[in-house]
């Protein structure tokens, strides 16, 4: 049964999050810890696997920005790391993402403690640089962002289009979620583990404020409807936007990636498929079922589109098809 607690932020939820993870860290007595980290004195920031607890103090797991998708990078080090006790801190589409690496490869999750974060949107990565060099650093980005998570975000068009139509910004399959959307975080972020044996092994009674209370929990449920309504909206809308010539089926997309390759960067960077679709590609030829199988299991992150250096509209292509997909199945 899910277990959700109530963490005082004292007007810095970063900061509190960060000690959330110190006292998970030491209590679970943890080797490592995949998490986004500063890099360059604070002008970058990368995810990352720590060996370090003394390091969260760099970590940012709301950064508003997302050069990859870790969840490979996850399924990764769980091949690799497999007999020792670590954890990954991730946002929601990188948890699908992970997800199919999981379903794919059979990954053992036993020693690994899954941590889901509310994403509250990304920037595009040239966006988020001169915002960084606006600020001076990555971290007071993290915190002008936050200072909106009970509005679930504003200006929502500053965002990458995938965020824009993310239906799902809330975490799941998780053994703990860190809740900020809907939530007056510079007093309270909810904390909710997947049942009350992680909660007791973790001591989290320790380090909570007690459990969550019931107008909060409704509060974030209300603002994670309304967000998914407004964003059915934007990607309906964003659909009917694409010009005469965009791939509108599956057949079409792979004509399109065909004649548009050797680049490939679209694929190379999909942090599912990018292994088996970018030697078809480079060969010269995709088979429908593959292409079927990447649509299907997309996770919905925007790495195609973002690496892609026409800017081609990929997520929405992908999510116009995909949803056609996912509907036949």
């Amino acid at each position: 049964m899910m277990t959700t607690w109530a963490l005082k932020t004292n007007n810095d939820p970063l900061k509190s999050t960060r000690r959330l993870l110190q006292h998970i860290w030491e209590t679970a007595g943890l080797e490592g810890m995949l998490i986004p980290v500063y890099q360059a004195g604070g002008e970058t920031v990368k995810a990352m696997l720590i060996n370090d607890p003394n390091r969260l103090v760099d970590a940012d797991p709301f950064v508003p920005v997302m050069p990859v998708n870790a969840g490979k990078l996850a399924a990764q080090l769980m091949r690799k790391h497999t007999h020792t006790h670590r954890a990954a801190v991730l946002r929601a589409c990188e948890i699908r993402a992970l997800d199919e690496h999981i379903k794919a490869d059979h990954l053992n999750l036993e020693n690994w403690l899954i941590i889901g974060v509310d994403c509250v949107a990304c920037f595009p990565t040239q966006d988020f640089a001169w915002r960084v060099e606006k600020t001076g650093s990555v971290e007071m980005v993290t915190r002008s962002v936050l200072r909106n998570a009970r509005q679930g975000g504003i200006a929502p068009y500053r965002f990458r289009f995938a965020c824009q139509m993310c239906s799902h910004p809330e975490p799941s399959h998780v053994d703990m979620c860190i809740q900020l959307l809907g939530l007056p975080v510079r007093d309270t972020i909810l904390v909710e583990v997947r049942n009350e044996i992680i909660g007791e092994e973790l001591n989290l009674q320790k380090i909570m404020d007690g459990p969550a209370p019931a107008t909060l929990i409704s509060q974030r449920a209300r603002m994670l409807k309304n967000m998914d309504e407004r964003r059915q909206h934007t990607r309906a809308w964003k659909i009917n936007e694409l010009p005469p010539d965009i791939p509108e089926n599956i057949e079409q997309l792979t004509t399109f990636l065909m004649n548009c390759q050797p680049c490939a960067k679209c694929m190379e960077a999909c942090p599912v498929h990018a292994d088996e679709l970018v030697p078809a590609v480079k060969s010269g030829n995709i088979p429908v079922v593959m292409m079927m199988r990447w649509l299907r299991s997309c996770a919905e992150c925007g790495m195609c589109e973002q690496a892609c250096p026409k800017e081609m509209p990929l997520a929405v292509i992908m999510k116009r098809i995909s949803q056609d997909l996912k509907h036949e199945a």
